[in-house]
């Protein structure tokens, strides 16, 4: 349990963004990202998390991926084979 709680500290996951542009995993994270620990730039803008970076993300469509999967790996293996 104190492994976990060392973890997913709020703190701790924030500053995991000082190296890497991984968006934190606790929401509360998010407004304690700083800069990185080298270039000095800050990396808030630079998450996955970032507003700004939400209005190009994709989502992945399971239904449809469910309902279209088979056709289009067939097509897929057809183009292959040429």
């Amino acid at each position: 349990m104190d492994y976990i709680y060392f973890a997913t500290d709020t703190q701790r996951l924030a500053d995991q963004a000082k190296y890497i542009s991984y968006g934190p995993a606790r929401k509360s994270s998010a407004p304690l990202v700083g800069k990185h620990a080298e270039l000095g730039i800050e990396m808030a803008p630079h998450m996955p998390t970032d507003p700004n970076n939400a209005k190009n993300t994709l989502l992945y469509n399971y239904e449809w991926w469910a309902d279209n999967r088979d056709d289009l790996d067939a097509k897929f293996q057809a183009w292959l084979a040429q």
